[in-house]
């Protein structure tokens, strides 16, 4: 660090530990230093339920979790650049579960961890159904055992550098898709003819449906593109339905359709 600005330097870092006696090495971060520098070093400590208990590097020393209680965790150099840590879980067959991984202490994401891995009690690799990435930086897995039974979470990271982070192993939630349209009101002129849309933004995985509020006005074919039919306003709804993985959500715009402008006499719409 700046010999000049050493005053304002601080370092901190967090670790869950079985009662005992523990060692901290202090020693400089670098060879440039070229006088001795003061520093206070605090510990402060209290007691928790739910933080990783270590040493959890494999399954037989694996952290236990409650479900939808986050158990506070960190990995990395403070520990060791190949650290992994390894969380436990009761399972039901057939039930989905979300394993969430998020930031804490100022983290602003867990990208620099592994996606968990899943194994059953004889060691098995599991497949999750899905990996995500969620707001503020938080990873989420899902992931439906077979069978009941005690399930292991193991998690490592790319980085060499501490991360602070937290596990909760949830209930399955759906999630809520993105639904949105470009415009939210659109000007049509009768005399335009052929179909016309409006750009819909959907990241769900079920099939969108439409519907006018005035066929006679605006009809809406089922791919979005809408065609005029006489002078007034319309709403199209826009619906996508509840699915496996996706609450349901609905949208709309407003559609009005005016007689030609000023200049054009109207004869007839072929």
């Amino acid at each position: 660090r700046d010999e000049a600005n050493s005053s304002k330097s601080t370092y901190s870092a967090s670790v869950g530990l079985k009662k005992g006696t523990y060692y901290v090495c202090l020693h400089a971060g670098t060879t440039y230093i070229s006088k001795t520098l003061p520093f206070t070093f605090t510990l402060t400590h209290k007691a928790s339920t739910n933080y990783e208990i270590e040493p959890n590097g494999n399954a037989q020393q694996a952290t236990p979790l409650k479900l939808g209680v986050a158990c506070s965790a960190d990995i990395g150099n403070a520990k060791s650049a190949s650290d992994k840590d390894f969380f436990k879980f009761t399972g039901t067959a057939g039930k989905r579960y979300d394993i969430i991984l998020a930031p804490r202490e100022g983290l602003w994401d867990v990208s620099d961890l592994y996606h968990v891995d899943v194994y059953d009690a004889a060691g098995n690799f599991k497949d999750c159904s899905s990996y995500d990435s969620l707001p503020n930086g938080t990873k989420r897995a899902v992931f439906q055992p077979t069978v009941n039974g005690t399930y292991y979470i193991k998690v490592g990271s790319f980085s060499s550098e501490q991360i602070h982070y937290s596990i909760t192993v949830n209930a399955f939630q759906k999630k809520t898709p993105t639904l949105k349209v470009k415009s939210s009101s659109i000007r049509r002129n009768y005399w335009k003819t052929g179909r016309f849309s409006n750009q819909v933004t959907y990241n769900g995985d079920g099939d969108l449906t439409y519907r006018s509020s005035n066929d006679k006005v605006v009809s809406v074919y089922h791919d979005g593109t809408m065609l005029t039919w006489g002078f007034g306003t319309a709403t199209i709804t826009v619906t996508a339905p509840e699915t496996e993985n996706y609450k349901g959500a609905t949208t709309s715009f407003k559609v009005h359709v005016v007689k030609p402008s000023s200049g054009f006499k109207y004869a007839r719409k072929s």
